[in-house]
């Protein structure tokens, strides 16, 4: 019986376990996998890259009143000309970034009531705002310090408005 076995063994010597299977190719839910991840890493990339550049005439217009700010703050510009700047970047924000109707032509109370409006602001009207009114235009121009607190909380920190969909039911 032994020589049974004995023989039975000798005839398996040639079978051998098969090779584990390679790792290369990859199979077709990892290919899936990888490419559902360049799109997302690309979509992304571009997502940014929009929002970058949509929001960099606002970053330019912060950065700029920023400066205006400190070279005010340095007394080395005088208060005309301080308010002249400020409402030609407020112009600039209305007219030439977000294409506000009317804001072209608009001065006086029209022009700060715009102005209330956009940034939401009362002080526009009925406080440090009015002198971008046209006070600015007479010989001796009103000029509140206060001013420049108003430009710190709408210029210096200005940004695009949201677009939201309203649902009409």
């Amino acid at each position: 019986m032994n020589e049974q076995i004995a023989d039975a063994l000798n005839q398996l010597r040639d079978i051998h376990e098969p090779l584990a299977p390679s790792w290369w190719p990859p199979a077709i839910g990892w290919w899936l996998l990888v490419i559902c991840i360049v799109v997302g890493i690309v979509s992304l990339a571009v997502w940014i890259t929009n929002r970058r550049n949509a929001d960099r005439p606002y970053r330019e217009l912060r950065q700029t009143a920023l400066a205006l700010q400190r070279i005010f703050g340095d007394q080395t510009l005088p208060e005309s000309e301080y308010l002249n700047t400020v409402n030609r970047l407020f112009k600039y924000l209305l007219v030439n970034l977000e294409s506000t109707p009317g804001a072209t032509q608009a001065d006086g109370v029209l022009w700060l009531h715009m102005l209330a409006q956009r940034f939401h602001e009362s002080a526009f009207v009925d406080g440090v705002g009015l002198t971008l009114g046209n006070s600015r235009y007479t010989r001796q121009p009103y000029f509140d310090k206060d001013l420049t607190s108003l430009v710190d909380n709408t210029l210096c920190k200005v940004k695009k408005p949201e677009s939201r969909l309203v649902a009409n039911d």
